[in-house]
């Protein structure tokens, strides 16, 4: 599996927590997908979960946290928040999705606290970064 992979897999895990998948979820989520460059099998893959294909979220985060480094941890948390505000709602179960990869990772409780209120503040900034931009045009 390649690390687009992983990633993917993780950010459909916290578009899925909620049980709902929202138009503006599947829009960032669309973004995404624009960004890699994927093979015609894994477009067909992610186009099924997008109609609602769910994955197993435990096996996909047991996955995306073997071996994962700290960069690569860092992307995921601050993407996976994004993903999660996609909707204007960061909600619980999205937030424990990441909690739980920060666990399978190996994070500390402590370390883990902080971590969450920086993928928090990773919301406000590309909040404001969003109005900012949207009024220079």
């Amino acid at each position: 599996m390649t690390t687009a992979e992983k990633y993917l897999d993780f950010m459909v895990c916290v578009l899925q927590a909620d049980g709902i998948i929202h138009e503006k979820e599947v829009e960032e989520f669309t973004r995404m997908l624009q960004q890699v460059g994927l093979k015609p099998e894994l477009k067909k893959k992610y186009r099924r979960v997008l109609k609602g294909t769910w994955l197993d979220a435990e096996r996909v985060i047991r996955r995306v946290a073997k071996n994962a480094n700290p960069q690569f941890l860092n992307w995921l948390v601050r993407d996976g928040y994004l993903m999660a505000d996609a909707d204007g709602k960061v909600t619980p179960p999205e937030i424990e999705i990441i909690n739980e990869l920060l666990i399978k990772a190996g994070v500390s409780t402590h370390r883990r606290q902080s971590i969450h209120d920086w993928g928090k503040q990773a919301v406000k900034h590309a909040r404001a970064g969003a109005k900012l931009f949207s009024k220079s045009r």
